[in-house]
């Protein structure tokens, strides 16, 4: 009887010492699916906000590129309005001198 609660503490500690291994091997398995699942979503994040930067850059660039033209437009009217003005200003002088010549 004896030889048999001693055959069964045995049975039990090796079960325990593999149970435990078994646990061991678990726990790694689960860190490193955890690892490279932090890794993926890590490289998912920064591929994200690398599209998002992207994404406003174009929209900044095509705002510049908005702005730009409608100040060249705005230019060339203000540019249209004083050759415009200066031909006013010379036609009156032209006709203030001939008015004073007569």
């Amino acid at each position: 009887m004896a030889k048999e609660i001693i055959d069964a503490i045995r049975k039990a500690e090796t079960e325990a010492e593999r149970t435990a291994e078994d646990a061991g091997q678990e726990a790694q398995r689960i860190l490193q699916e955890a690892r490279r699942e932090a890794e993926r979503l890590k490289k998912d994040m920064i591929r994200s906000a690398q599209e998002e930067a992207d994404e406003a850059r174009q929209k900044a660039l095509e705002a510049c590129k908005d702005m730009m033209e409608e100040a060249a437009v705005r230019e060339q009217q203000d540019g249209e309005r004083l050759r415009a003005g200066l031909a006013e200003q010379r036609r009156r002088a032209v006709d203030a001198v001939l008015g004073e010549l007569m």
